[in-house]
């Protein structure tokens, strides 16, 4: 069971302190009370106007700066109820994401999810990447991968024809973040093609020879999955992946069903489809070869359909959880609940004036209503 605790117990001794003290401050104030109304005139006559301080007719304004004075105590000793802990993650994670930035990954198949810098929905002849293959990769990475990773690195790769780093293994979110909007982009790696091979060869040479201890080793591939070069090359890769104790997690982007791919020129301008030799070439995802890839040594599937997205957890990377102890604040409610009590001790303040404010009107009134009585006897 959840045991409440302070976090300044000190202040607690101190409400044992301010009990004397305020019946102190009240007890001298009683008095001066008291003399000031002893002094001002005909005890007899004040007493018909108002009546004569005492502990009693103050008791109510001096229990509320009483209170108040000691859940303010109690605020500053800040009471702490601890919360279930949370399992976290154990180990740090180095992570690889591998982007296929080939032809096809320009088919724009989420043009619903997005939409233009300008705030527009995304149409297919549109100059802009709006909607395409890469740019849902890129939002998944953004959104459902990198939320997840704590104090912990990610390297970018890209590859086409080759693989290409874009930026090397880092915690330095922020500059990953630009980099992955800037150059993580359509045609941004060496070559034509989709040579997987050569995009995961690039992808192990970011991580460091010698593993650091307790480090969980990942590479997320994101394609729709064309396949060029040579399967022999693929086979080395997965099994030197295997070596290295590197967790391979395939993400598949794409509709199954078969698109045209956009071509832009120079000036990132839209000019057309692919179409070599006259004929519109269209692409579709290729599931078959994505989950083969991920079967190899036990990796993870994920799919990021047009109408399912598997969501990624990073339990399924790590060997282990700790527990992070958690807890609730509570000095704000004391702290509230003294105010308010000092907020009703100054409106009895305020009456307690108005009234001595008035008995002292009535009672100037009286003496001026006396001594014209007086005068115009002795006239007579």
């Amino acid at each position: 069971m959840n045991q409440l605790y302070f976090q300044n117990p000190f202040w607690l001794y101190a409400i044992i302190g301010i009990v004397p003290i305020m019946l102190g401050i009240f007890y001298l104030g009683l008095q001066s009370k008291l003399k000031l109304w002893k002094n001002y005139g005909d005890e007899e006559l004040i007493s018909q106007y108002s009546k004569k301080p005492s502990f009693k007719s103050n008791a109510i304004s001096y229990l509320l700066w009483l209170l108040a004075s000691s859940l303010i105590a109690l605020a500053l000793a800040s009471p702490v109820l601890p919360r279930a802990p949370k399992r976290i993650p154990v180990g740090n994670v180095q992570m690889v994401a591998v982007f296929d930035v080939s032809r096809s990954m320009a088919a724009k198949d989420y043009m619903p999810y997005f939409k233009t810098p300008s705030g527009k929905a995304c149409v297919y002849n549109s100059n802009e990447d709006c909607g395409s293959r890469l740019q849902m990769a890129k939002y998944y990475l953004l959104h459902d991968i990198m939320p997840n990773l704590g104090n912990d690195e990610l390297s970018l790769v890209t590859f086409a024809g080759k693989g290409y780093e874009q930026a090397p293994l880092t915690n330095d979110f922020p500059a990953e973040i630009w980099i992955l909007h800037n150059w993580v982009t359509l045609g941004n790696a060496p070559g034509y093609g989709s040579y997987t091979a050569l995009g995961l060869e690039q992808a192990i040479n970011e991580f460091p020879k010698v593993a650091k201890p307790n480090t969980q080793r990942v590479i997320v591939y994101f394609s729709d999955g064309g396949f060029d070069g040579s399967t022999s090359a693929l086979q080395n890769d997965l099994e030197l992946m295997h070596k290295l104790h590197i967790k391979l997690i395939v993400v598949g982007v794409g509709s199954k069903i078969p698109s045209p791919i956009p071509v832009y020129d120079a000036n990132n301008h839209f000019s057309g489809y692919f179409a070599p030799g006259g004929n519109v070439i269209t692409s579709a995802y290729d599931e078959q070869f994505m989950q083969s890839l991920a079967s190899y040594d036990n990796g993870i599937y994920l799919r990021v359909g047009q109408h399912h997205v598997d969501k990624f957890q990073l339990s399924s990377i790590v060997s282990g959880f700790k527990l992070k102890p958690r807890t609730t604040n509570l000095y704000q409610y004391p702290l509230a609940f003294a105010l308010f009590l000092i907020f009703m001790a100054i409106l009895l303040n305020q009456k307690f004036i108005f009234n001595n404010l008035k008995a002292s009107i009535q009672l100037s009134l009286s003496k001026l209503n006396t001594h014209s009585t007086k005068s115009e006897k002795n006239h007579e």
